[in-house]
């Protein structure tokens, strides 16, 4: 069974219902990779919902555990000790080792259990039976409860199951959940209570530290003080191969930090992401990881020995995800900038930028990103959408804008289309200038030493300009500023695209051919080219 069970590790896990008996049921239990799951966010990995660590007996009621266990017990241990079952699809999968009992109902035989520790047991097997299509399940005494509600009942008559107590946080959409005696439990509170009912849940540990900033620290029931960087160390400590940990754990690192996780070994941000690429093969997020990572000159070579550059990557990412909306923006930035430029997908389709823009805003309607590059990379002024609206650069930059007003390419590379002492009006009302666009420009990225040179562009020898810090400069001291020691003459409207990495992705610092993320803007007749920091 041990050759078995790793020959098969990367297939369905339905496999080994077959050959799954009672008596390698716990052997199963600590063996079989977990596959993730998932809540998708715009920023970060989400949370872990309905992951389960219960990989001892000691649940188990009182008494010699060699004796034959009773068929709830077998029921309980299979159930709730495994991740054989994956989430919201196994109602009617066969229980192992009990033919013709599906997994609902060997959860509904627990539940009606006089047993309180088995009933929760059920409660909490219904509720992990339940896909997103099912909003209620009957119990057996007729109440129909929801998945939220389910867990509360599963806590409320067991304070040890710290399955439920995990997942019922995970589940959580308000601030707070309010249990039958009255008291009111946060997220924080949730995982508090699983560690103590189970401190080797790495589950729990992975889904508290995502309820931490970077520099907030949790105080344990145990009094353990530990930071997010800490709970997630933990949750590796517990679960070594976690994917899901190892994906977060990467994105709390700087480019050039590292960290030692317990087994010893001392990790960037990118073997983070190909240890975790390793154990999760089909999951798109690490192959988008992987590539921000990166140059787009730069090669990596995968766990499976294959080597990839970015492009790759994210063909690959949209291969596993033809929805990562994210992955096909990055693709974007790095592909050549020619206005006719494709690159071919790992489906064997050839698309264009402006292609991959339309399944993008198909994706997601409110991509500002998307509409501030399509604003610089439309052809012939013009953009038709997936939906038939035809729009100009113009448009899609103030449509850009008015999804996020912090937008500095977007204010920058609107002032680009303007001609000299022409206005425009934004969404919010206020008609702004060409002087004024640079400036709201550098009031969202302060540091932009090429905005700055924009600024001193358009103005005169003897004019003095006041900056958004309060500064009044003059245009000398501006190109001084910028480090440019000469003045600089008319600009022109052509834009450079360096691997800029989307908002709603892994933090990176750098992502492309140049150490800056943004692109979009003018270059001056001395030759010094202008890339702007999205």
């Amino acid at each position: 069974p041990f050759d078995l069970q790793r020959s098969l590790q990367r297939r369905c896990r339905c496999c080994f219902i077959d050959l799954f008996t009672t008596e390698t049921s716990r052997f199963l239990s600590t063996n079989v990779p977990n596959s993730p799951q998932q809540i998708q966010e715009p920023t970060q990995r989400a949370t872990r919902i309905e992951r389960k660590r219960k990989s001892t007996m000691s649940d188990l009621p009182d008494g010699d555990v060699s004796e034959p266990a009773s068929v709830l017990e077998q029921l309980d241990r299979i159930l709730l000790q495994t991740d054989l079952f994956p989430n919201g699809r196994c109602a009617n999968l066969e229980v192992p080792g009990f033919p013709s009992l599906t997994y609902r109902d060997a959860s509904l035989q627990l539940e009606a259990s006089s047993d309180s520790r088995l009933r929760a047991a059920g409660l909490v097997g219904l509720a992990r039976s339940m896909g997103d299509n099912v909003k209620t399940l009957t119990i057996g005494d007729g109440r129909e409860l929801s998945k939220l509600q389910l867990y509360i009942e599963a806590v409320s008559i067991c304070n040890t199951n710290t399955i439920a107590f995990n997942n019922l946080a995970a589940n959580m959409t308000g601030p707070n959940v309010e249990l039958p005696d009255g008291s009111k439990l946060t997220k924080t509170d949730l995982y508090k209570l699983a560690l103590q009912c189970d401190p080797t849940n790495g589950a729990a540990y992975c889904n508290a530290a995502n309820t931490l900033t970077d520099n907030e620290t949790m105080q344990l029931l145990d009094g353990r003080v530990l930071s997010k960087q800490a709970l997630l160390l933990e949750a590796l400590r517990h679960d070594p191969t976690d994917s899901i940990t190892m994906f977060n754990l990467a994105t709390s690192l700087g480019t050039k930090e590292r960290v030692t996780l317990p087994d010893g070994r001392s990790l960037s941000k990118l073997e983070l992401f190909l240890e975790g690429q390793r154990y999760a093969p089909t999951d798109s997020d690490f192959y988008r990881g992987i590539a921000t990572c990166l140059k787009s000159n730069e090669c990596v070579t995968l766990a499976d020995g294959w080597q990839m550059y970015p492009r790759q990557l994210y063909a690959e990412a949209i291969r596993h995800n033809p929805r990562d909306a994210v992955s096909m923006f990055n693709l974007i930035l790095v592909m050549p900038d020619e206005a006719h430029s494709c690159t071919t997908l790992a489906d064997g389709r050839v698309v264009s930028r402006l292609d991959l823009c339309r399944e993008v805003l198909r994706l997601d309607p409110d991509d500002a990103d998307c509409y501030c590059l399509l604003g610089s990379i439309a052809e012939d002024d013009s953009f038709t959408t997936h939906d038939g609206r035809t729009m100009s650069r113009r448009e899609l930059l103030l449509k850009g804008l008015h999804l996020n007003p912090n937008k500095a390419s977007g204010y920058n590379n609107l002032a680009l289309l303007l001609a000299r002492h022409e206005r425009v009006t934004l969404h919010d009302g206020r008609i702004l200038g060409e002087r004024d666009l640079y400036l709201e420009a550098l009031r969202c990225d302060p540091g932009n030493t090429s905005i700055l040179r924009n600024i001193a562009n358009v103005t005169g020898a003897h004019e003095h300009v006041t900056l958004p810090s309060g500064a009044t400069v003059t245009r000398a001291e501006l190109r001084v500023l910028a480090g440019s020691g000469s003045d600089g003459e008319e600009t022109s409207d052509e834009e450079e695209e360096e691997g800029e990495e989307h908002e709603g992705q892994v933090e990176s610092s750098v992502s492309g051919d140049g150490d800056e993320l943004a692109s979009g803007g003018e270059s001056e007749s001395e030759g010094e080219g202008m890339v702007e920091v999205d």
